[in-house]
């Protein structure tokens, strides 16, 4: 079959049409495409660019700022306490009774749900893990029996006390009998625990505890039982 010069000319026209769109689409386009992804990139990487030089900029001020925060977090946690016993409670209740004229006794121990501070970590220069902080509240039920000028020097014991245990409530009323004020008291001790942070228990030196005899018989009279009659 052969073509005329109307048909011939119509399929060069579709061939060069061809022949110029087929780059645009799979050449020229994807291209372009990629250029507008590639200068995309480079604006974020200059905002980011700006950023950092805006950070090394004020480096002193942070890395002081941070220093100066990290001694503050030190200087809170260490007044508080390394952990809570029940036995810090009994020499402080022994303390007072010691100093000031008032008799106390403990009727119970109660503990608070611990609190956690911050979350364990691992130090990038030793690879071990460091223990996060846990925030640890006991609360000690106590009655007591004084004069009111005794009472007062308590409550100043108890505030001038450089670890953090506190009153946190008290009763007070006159017992008829004695003229004396009695009533109850709550002792809230505070701790914080972790980061190997290690215990220092309170001193129980001087202060008497026990029986050397525990069927309540005096040694002296004891012993002169068991001497033979002569």
């Amino acid at each position: 079959m052969k073509l005329s010069d109307r048909d011939f000319k119509l399929i060069v026209l579709v061939l060069l049409i061809a022949i110029i769109i087929c780059p645009i689409f799979f050449i020229i386009r994807p291209y372009n495409e990629k250029i507008a992804s590639v200068e995309q990139h480079i604006g974020q990487l200059k905002e980011r660019e700006a950023f950092l030089a805006k950070l090394d900029a004020n480096r002193a001020f942070y890395n002081s700022s941070i220093e100066l925060l990290a001694n503050e977090r030190t200087k809170i946690i260490a007044d508080y306490a390394e952990d809570l016993i029940d036995e810090n409670n009994i020499f402080f209740l022994a303390k007072t009774e010691e100093d000031i004229n008032i008799a106390l006794q403990t009727l119970n121990f109660s503990y608070g749900e611990p609190t956690i501070i911050s979350e364990s970590s691992v130090n990038p220069d030793t690879g071990e893990t460091v223990e996060g902080l846990t925030a640890l509240t006991s609360m000690t039920t106590a009655e007591y029996r004084t004069e009111y000028s005794n009472l007062k020097d308590f409550l100043k014991f108890i505030l001038d006390r450089d670890k953090r245990m506190v009153v946190y409530s008290l009763s007070a009323e006159v017992d008829p009998e004695t003229n004396l004020l009695k009533g109850t008291f709550i002792l809230n001790q505070y701790a914080v625990t972790g980061e190997g942070r290690s215990l220092k228990s309170d001193s129980a030196e001087n202060i008497p505890y026990g029986v050397e005899n525990i069927f309540m018989v005096p040694i002296e009279e004891e012993e002169a039982q068991e001497q033979p009659e002569e």
